[in-house]
């Protein structure tokens, strides 16, 4: 939520994060003017979304208030699945990679930040790196492409990686061990 001063707030909210990564639909609320304003720019930008995943959504939550408290159950069963999948993907780090990083276990969400254990002052090089994911199968993300408002020598200096635990836990292990040797191989 954004504050505007004069008790404005301005919210936006997605459905990828508790329904489905690949519904990139979301809402706002917050007051009118602010809203009307922000239709204009988001049709003119984006045409509003995707029309199936819009009506996917409000089927899914339709079926949910027939169903008395299918948005809660849904939300449970999430919820169990992802801790399933973080203990999964932290027993693959503990195994395979806690002596290049390190990491926090994350108490919610769907992502682990790693922070790589270097022992020299090689550049992070995003492009070297994604060529080595490419040769050894994994991907992973940067953690600078998450970063507002970093220096640029801590960007330099700091290594970190963003992983999530979307998939099924049964590929961590290789996942991370794929990684590890990717790592390696860029020396870091």
């Amino acid at each position: 939520a954004e504050y505007m001063g004069n008790g404005i707030v301005f919210r936006l909210d997605s459905f990828s994060k508790f329904l489905a990564p690949g519904f990139r639909i979301g809402w706002v609320s917050g007051h009118n003017d602010l809203i009307q304003k922000y239709n204009e720019l988001a049709y003119s930008s984006s045409q509003n979304g995707s029309s199936l995943s819009i009506i996917t959504i409000w089927k899914m939550i339709e079926s949910w208030e027939n169903d008395g408290n299918g948005f809660e159950k849904h939300v449970k069963a999430l919820q169990s699945t992802l801790q399933t999948r973080c203990c999964a993907i932290i027993n693959a780090l503990e195994e395979n990679l806690s002596d290049l990083a390190e990491w926090t276990v994350p108490q919610a969400g769907m992502f682990v930040w790693l922070k790589l254990k270097s022992t020299n002052s090689m550049t992070f090089d995003f492009n070297q790196l994604t060529e080595k994911m490419e040769e050894y199968g994994v991907v992973v993300l940067p953690g600078d492409l998450f970063c507002i408002n970093s220096d640029e020598e801590t960007l330099r200096t700091e290594k970190k990686l963003r992983l999530t635990f979307v998939v099924d836990p049964q590929n961590y292990t290789e996942a991370i061990i794929r990684l590890r040797k990717c790592l390696l191989a860029i020396s870091i």
